[in-house]
């Protein structure tokens, strides 16, 4: 392998990297929320309620870190852009 296509690689590693995780950002706070509202919930009959709540909540929560992350990297990513020029 050349030198430039080990650069290119490893450099569009860096960029993806912090993009990799968001998955795991959005979803982690939703079902934690809903599992923590289930076992609440198991032991109090009728309806769900804080299911509902903590699913809610945790709905906000993982879209807020999502978006957080995204307009984070993508304001490092515009500084380094103007950096290069």
């Amino acid at each position: 392998m050349k030198k430039d296509e080990i650069n290119s690689k490893d450099n569009t590693v860096r960029l993806l990297a912090p993009y990799l995780n968001l998955g795991f950002q959005l979803v982690t706070p939703i079902l934690l929320g809903a599992l923590l509202g289930w076992w609440i919930d198991k032991g109090k009959p009728g309806t769900p309620l804080w299911t509902l709540i903590l699913s809610v909540l945790g709905i906000i929560i993982g879209f807020y870190s999502f978006f957080k992350t995204v307009l984070l990297e993508d304001k490092k990513r515009e500084k380094e852009e103007r950096m290069r020029k």
